[in-house]
């Protein structure tokens, strides 16, 4: 397994895991809005979600992966061939190799966007 990041990818660190994670908060909080005048404390959601981040990756780790039989190597991939690819100057052989690319923002073209500053699921 390669990730020029962390192992989890983009699910993990600012994706899937960590939307789903505030919706559950933000649920909580509206489903209690409902009944009482209540203040949330936005550095709690965060805690949380960095809960729950902290939970998953530690089943994500290079430890457990390793322990599972996978090799994880940070870097980019180059394909150098259809079964040869190169990280970190060094070449791997596979039979097969997955290609799971994850995701990056998409910045939208609105007029005055590029001005301020904005906020993606990578920078939030």
């Amino acid at each position: 397994m390669i990730d020029k990041h962390k192992p989890g990818g983009e699910c993990t660190w600012s994706g899937c895991i960590t939307s789903k994670a505030f919706i559950h908060k933000a649920s909580e909080i509206h489903n209690v809005k409902k009944y009482v005048d209540f203040d949330y404390n936005t550095t709690e959601v965060m805690e949380y979600v960095q809960k729950v981040i902290s939970k998953v990756s530690s089943h994500e780790s290079v430890d457990v992966l390793s322990q599972t039989g996978i090799d994880f190597m940070n870097g980019e991939v180059r394909f150098k061939s259809k079964n040869v690819v190169e990280v970190n100057g060094e070449l791997i052989t596979g039979k097969k190799i997955f290609i799971c690319t994850g995701s990056s923002p998409l910045i939208p073209l609105i007029s005055g966007l590029l001005d301020i500053e904005y906020l993606t699921n990578s920078s939030f």
